[in-house]
């Protein structure tokens, strides 16, 4: 089984070093204002994110650097280690955005149903997560299209496509300081693989 993991942080100095973890691939750090975001792939679930990227970073009052991101959303999942292995070199793409608290659990809603009756529509290895009302999409560039069947636990279609998508999804979104509402691309700083 492969584990995807995203942890968020808050960086010291910007100069930071990936780790070599047993077990650990895809690595990619991002950083948006003062918060650090790391991804990557372990096909152990205990491995610490300290283990591969703790330099650079503040401490939590109880010595953590990291805070552990929930999934929220996958376009599809890994299989087998040969399905999800890169076929070519790619580039981690990263956004960022913060959605209105009162949109938190209809954003997630959506994005299950959508996720579940139609898997694999998109960036094979594009994900989001969350912490709080922040959410962080991880994409790969150039984008992978899914070649197996994935099957999803919903047979209904419910789920509004492209401009209703788009309509539903911004009143959700919490406007910035500059009143600007939307995803924001993060700074790709890190990728090992």
């Amino acid at each position: 089984m492969i584990y995807r993991k995203m942890y968020r942080g808050y960086w010291e100095t910007k100069n930071i070093t990936v780790k070599e973890a047993d077990g650990v691939k895809n690595v990619s750090a991002a950083f948006f204002k003062d918060m650090i975001f790391m991804y990557f792939e372990t096909e152990r679930d205990d491995i610490s994110p300290e283990a591969v990227l703790s330099d650079g970073l503040k401490s939590f009052p109880d010595g953590r650097k990291w805070e552990n991101m929930s999934e929220i959303f996958h376009y599809s999942k890994p299989l087998s280690r040969e399905h999800w292995e890169r076929k070519e070199k790619k580039t981690p793409l990263w956004r960022f955005n913060a959605l209105k608290p009162e949109g938190i659990s209809k954003y997630i809603y959506y994005h299950f149903q959508y996720q579940e009756e139609y898997p694999g529509d998109g960036d094979k290895y594009g994900i989001i997560f969350n912490i709080e009302n922040i959410i962080v999409m991880y994409l790969e560039a150039p984008e992978a299209a899914e070649t197996e069947k994935i099957p999803g636990m919903l047979n209904t279609k419910n789920s509004p496509r492209h401009e209703a998508w788009q309509q539903i999804m911004g009143g959700l979104f919490k406007p910035d300081e500059n009143g600007t509402v939307g995803w924001k691309v993060m700074e790709n700083v890190k990728w090992s693989n």
